[in-house]
Formats: structure tokens, sequence, C-alpha cells
């Protein structure tokens, strides 16, 4: 049969005491960090979601920014292509007839730097 001393008693009553100690000193401070780092990590995540509706926000405006900035340039290089076109255009209606190419017996009469040159150089 079971046989209870008083040992065993003794030990029921320190365990009891040990739990309530513990209890104190320990499961209250673990408790209140752990509600404390779930309320942190809960913070964080709302900050964090906030933060990814405003990038999104900034994109989509980044997105609309670059779309108008392509249109435009497309519409500027359009519009030189034009311009430039028209300019040739007129440019080629505007010149004067070509003057004849000089033959190979017409030649340009040496200028004066060009005969002191050929002078010295026969001098020497």
């Amino acid at each position: 049969m079971l046989n209870f001393t008083v040992t065993f008693f003794i030990t029921i009553v320190n365990f009891l005491v040990l739990y309530l100690v513990l209890r104190k000193l320990l499961f209250k401070p673990v408790t209140n960090f752990m509600d404390a780092r779930a309320k942190k990590i809960k913070d964080a995540l709302s900050d964090a979601a906030i933060m990814k509706g405003q990038a999104e926000e900034l994109a989509a405006r980044y997105e609309g920014l670059m779309a108008k900035a392509d249109a435009e340039a497309e519409r500027l290089v359009k519009e030189g292509e034009d311009r430039a076109r028209e300019e040739a255009k007129a440019s080629l209606t505007k010149q004067p007839p070509m003057q004849p190419r000089r033959g190979a017996g017409e030649r340009k009469p040496p200028s004066a730097s060009a005969r002191r040159l050929a002078r010295n150089s026969l001098a020497t």
C-alpha cells in the first residue's frame, strides 16, 4: 500500500511555495515582456503597411510623370524632325545656282605668298 510520510506533505508545500514565488517573480515579468514585444511587432507591421501604401502611391505618381515625360520627349523629337525637314526644303529652294567647276586647264593664279615661298625654296 501507499505509505504517505511527512516528507511527502513537505514536498507538496515546497512545490506550492515555489510555484507562488516563481509566479510572482518570473511569470509576470516574462508575460509583460512578451506582451510588450507583441505590441511592438504589431506597431511595426502597421507602420510597414502604411509605408507600403505610401511607396505604392509614389511609384504610381512616378510612373505617371515618366509617361508624361516620354510623351513630351516624343512630341519634341517629332517637332524637331518636322522643323528640320521644313528648313531643309526651304534651304534647297533658296540655294543660289551652282558655279561651274573649273576644268583641268583652268587654275587659280597663285597668291603672292605662294610665289614668294616658291622663289625662296628655289633659291636655296
